[in-house]
Formats: C-alpha cells, sequence, structure tokens
C-alpha cells in the first residue's frame, strides 16, 4: 500500500483517542484524520487513501509521489464539483437515478450479481463503494459540463465560453511547427495460412505468393485465400516485427511482396506492401480544426480552474499545510491565467 509522501504520509494513519491504543474501551471509536474540510464537506486520510489504492491498481508502475498528487487533486476536485453542483440548484434525486441505471448495466453486463461482485471486489470495490464512485463521476462531469458550456445552468442558462479568433488558431498552429511534420508511413497487410496441415498451407503460400507477384492474381483474392490477414502500418522500424520484414518494407515499392516466411507446425506467411505515403507537413486549413479543438479544451479547463478557486473563496475552508500547499498552486495558476488575459 502506498502511503503519501512527506507530512501526508502520518496523516492517513488513523489518530487513535489518547496516547495508548491499548487503553480504549470496548466500543470505542477509531478517529480518522482531515484533511481538508468544505463547508460541510470532509476529506479524510482513509478517503484520500481508498482512492490512492485504486490508482494503484490502475497505474502499477507510476511513481509514488504521482499517485499521492493525482488522488489528492482528484478528491479535491470532486468535492469542489458537489459544492457547484448543490449552488446551482441541481436536482441530486436525478444523480441518483442515473447511478442506478449505470449499476444496473454493469451487473447485465456481466451477466450475473456474482461476476459482478467478483468484478468489483477484484477492483477493490464493494457494492456500496462502487455506487459513491459512480454518483462522485456524474456529479463532477454535469458541473463540469455546465461551467464549460456543455450544458445549460438551470438558474443562468447556457454559458458561452469564448471562440478562438482566427489570429488565435493561426498563431497556435505556427507556434507548434514540429506538431505538423509527418513522417513517412508505409501500409502493408500480412497473409497467413495455416489451412489443411503444415506441408498443404505452405504449398498454398508459396504458390499464392508467386502468382500474386507475377500479377496472376489479385490481393483481394489471396486475401480470402488466407487463413488471417493482418494489417499494418506505420514506421515498421518501431515496431516488434522481423528483421527481414522490416528491410522488406524499408527497401520496397507499393506492390512489392516478401519471400515467405516458414512458421513451423503451422504453415507459412507473407507480406504485402500496399502504400508509402511520402514524409509531409500537414497544412494550416487540415490542422485548423484540430488546432481550434485544442484551444477550447484549453479554455475549458481555464473555466474550471476559475470556477474551482471562486467556490474555495466563498467557501469555509480549513486545510492540513501539505493540502494548503496544493491549494495555493491552484490559485496561483489562476492568477497567471487572468494576467494573460488582460
Amino acid at each position: 500500500m502506498i502511503t503519501l509522501l512527506l507530512a501526508l504520509a502520518p496523516a492517513l494513519a488513523p489518530q487513535l483517542p489518547g496516547d495508548d491504543p491499548s487503553g480504549l474501551a470496548e466500543g470505542d471509536l477509531l478517529v480518522d484524520r482531515t484533511l481538508f474540510v468544505l463547508n460541510d464537506d470532509v476529506l479524510t486520510g482513509s478517503k484520500l487513501q481508498r482512492r490512492i489504492d485504486m490508482l494503484v491498481r490502475r497505474f502499477p508502475d507510476a511513481p509514488d509521489a504521482e499517485i499521492a498528487s493525482a488522488a489528492l487533486q482528484a478528491e479535491i476536485r470532486r468535492m469542489l464539483a458537489r459544492e457547484g453542483f448543490r449552488r446551482m440548484g441541481l436536482d441530486e434525486a436525478l444523480v441518483d437515478r442515473q447511478v442506478q441505471f449505470r449499476i444496473e448495466d454493469m451487473q447485465r453486463e456481466d451477466g450475473s450479481l456474482a461476476r459482478f461482485e467478483a468484478r468489483m471486489a477484484a477492483d477493490g470495490y464493494t457494492l456500496e463503494t462502487m455506487r459513491e464512485a459512480i454518483r462522485e463521476e456524474f456529479l463532477y462531469n454535469a458541473w463540469l459540463d455546465i461551467i464549460s458550456g456543455q450544458a445549460p445552468s438551470p438558474t443562468n442558462g447556457l454559458r458561452q465560453l469564448a471562440e478562438p479568433t482566427a489570429d488565435e488558431i493561426r498563431a497556435a498552429y505556427e507556434a507548434t511547427p514540429d506538431r505538423w511534420k509527418q513522417a513517412e508511413v508505409l501500409e502493408w497487410v500480412t497473409l497467413s495460412y495455416f489451412d489443411g496441415g503444415e506441408t498443404a498451407a505452405l504449398k498454398t503460400a508459396r504458390d499464392l505468393r508467386a502468382a500474386l507477384a507475377r500479377g496472376e492474381t489479385s490481393l483481394t483474392e489471396a486475401r480470402e485465400a488466407a487463413s488471417t490477414a493482418t494489417p499494418g502500418s506505420g514506421d515498421p522500424s518501431g515496431q516488434q516485427l522481423r528483421r527481414e520484414l522490416v528491410e522488406f518494407l524499408d527497401a520496397g515499392a507499393p506492390g512489392d511482396v516478401s519471400a515467405v516466411h516458414v512458421i513451423r507446425g503451422l504453415g507459412g506467411q507473407f507480406s504485402v506492401l500496399t502504400e508509402r505515403k511520402e514524409p509531409r507537413e500537414i497544412s494550416f486549413s487540415e490542422a485548423q480544426s484540430l488546432v481550434r479543438r485544442d484551444l477550447m479544451r484549453e479554455r475549458e479547463l481555464q473555466a474550471e480552474l476559475r470556477e474551482m478557486v471562486r467556490l474555495l473563496d466563498s467557501s469555509f475552508v480549513w486545510h492540513t499545510n501539505d493540502v494548503g500547499r496544493f491549494l495555493a498552486q491552484l490559485r496561483a495558476e489562476t492568477t497567471a491565467q487572468n494576467a494573460e488575459e488582460l
């Protein structure tokens, strides 16, 4: 189990009433450490640890510090989203119904309640914690859709985020020239022949390969006769391919057919180079819709950041020093964004 670094590490340990745990009377409760309070919403060490454990299962190779930081950010963002959701006057009962629908869908997907419960347990969930996680996700997404202009607010209608101007789109395109340089792209298909035993399948592969190279049959016919037809694309040198196949693709022209590769006990296979796209630069006219989308996404993230700071400034807030450092960084980023917009 990963614990938070520095001062957050002891914060995750339950605090006992009194100095000596052995002195607890029967029925006494362990007191969980409070890390962050937003009005009447509380983040405890045990809840943060559950988020950390979930992230560890999803990203087992991620560094401890990144996991801890991501868990803290996720919990605080969701607390602020819940507060924003309530202030907008949205009906939480609607969310509860959506959560129930999603739980029922998941049970149907798994085929039985037993399989659903087994999958939850493997992911570290009980039915109650799964329901809570889905509910938080619905609340967060609903709040985010409203503040980013994707859905209307019941009190203020639809927010309008400023559309990027033509000059902004052009400037963003020109600021990232390497992004628009497209390397050479190859496309090929590998045809495998395994039916009828190794000897017969290998003979079929060799006969079709020869006929295809002489132009006596088509790629469509060779594909239809194959046991499998596996497409490939991109830079072959960066993929896990046989050295002989990489050399063939690098030197070949569209329509070229590789030698037959023998697969012991099965048969044979060969590859056909179907297209070679030369390196090129993606033009502004081709890229501008993607640039616009990126700029709008940046505006949505900025709107979320500003709204979170606004909620913090208008709420009762208490936090530990480590959470305070994250909140200070949040405010600093918002201040920097506001300065850029002036």
